[in-house]
C-alpha cells in the first residue's frame, strides 16, 4: 500500500486558516497558533506533528518573526513560507501571490489563483528546453506515491552533478505541456538534447538507472 506523507501548514489566527483554506485544493491539515504558544501547547502541538511535512506560514511584523524563531528552534525541520512584507498580515495578502507561495512549496491550489504564474512558468520552461543544450524536466503530481520516491531519486542525482539544467514542474498545472509532449502518467522525466525530445522516462528503477538514461545524450 501506498503511504503519502501527510503536510500541515501552522499559521496564526482563524483569519489566516480560512484564507489559506480558500486557495489549497490538495487534503491538508492547518492549525492555529492564536497567537503566543506556551511551552506545554508547544511540546503538545510538537507531538502531534511528528512525522508530518510541517509549513509554518505567519505574518511578517514583530509577532509572525518571534514566533517563526521559536519554531526554527523547536521544530528546525520544518519549512518556512514568507509572504511579501508588504502585506504583513496573511490575512490580508492578495490571493494570487499566497497561491504562488504555496506553489514553491510543491502544494496544491486552485487553478484560478494561479493561472498567470502558470503561463509565466511554463514560458520559462520552453525558453530554456530552447535556449540549454540538455535540460531534464520531471514531472510529478503531488498525490502520487510513486513520485516520492522518484523525487528522491534525484536528489540524488542533481546533488552528484550532471550536465543538464533541471526543471520539476507539478503537471496539474502543465496540461499544455503535457500535451504537447505526449505525458501518459507520472512520474516522468524528459530528457531534451538541443531543443528536442530524446527520451521520456517513465520506470525510475534506481539512480544509476537514471544516470545511464542522462548520459545516452
Amino acid at each position: 500500500m501506498t503511504m503519502f506523507v501527510e503536510k500541515t501548514i501552522v499559521v496564526e489566527g482563524t483569519s489566516d486558516k480560512k484564507r489559506v483554506k480558500e486557495i489549497v485544493k490538495e487534503p491538508i491539515e492547518i492549525i492555529c497558533t492564536n497567537g503566543t504558544i506556551g511551552v506545554s501547547k508547544l511540546d503538545e502541538m510538537i507531538d502531534e506533528l511528528d512525522g508530518r511535512d510541517v509549513y509554518i506560514l505567519v505574518d511578517a511584523d514583530k509577532a509572525g518573526e518571534k514566533l517563526r524563531k521559536l519554531f526554527i528552534r523547536e521544530l528546525p525541520e520544518a519549512h518556512h513560507l514568507y509572504i511579501d512584507r508588504v502585506y504583513k498580515e496573511v490575512a490580508t495578502t492578495p490571493y494570487r501571490h499566497l497561491a504562488t507561495i504555496l506553489l514553491s512549496a510543491n502544494i496544491d491550489v486552485h487553478s484560478k489563483f494561479c493561472k498567470r504564474w502558470i503561463n509565466m512558468q511554463t514560458e520559462q520552461l520552453l525558453a530554456m528546453i530552447e535556449q540549454q543544450p540538455k535540460v531534464a524536466v520531471y514531472a510529478y503530481a503531488p498525490m502520487c506515491g510513486t513520485c516520492q520516491l522518484a523525487s528522491k531519486m534525484l536528489d540524488v542525482v542533481e546533488k552528484v552533478g550532471t550536465a543538464y539544467e533541471w526543471a520539476r514542474i507539478n503537471l496539474n498545472y502543465y496540461e499544455d505541456f503535457a500535451e504537447t509532449y505526449g505525458i501518459e502518467s507520472v512520474p516522468c522525466l524528459l530528457i531534451f538534447h538541443k531543443g528536442q525530445l530524446m527520451e521520456k522516462v517513465y520506470a525510475f528503477q534506481s539512480v544509476p538507472h537514471i544516470y545511464e538514461k542522462l548520459n545516452q545524450y
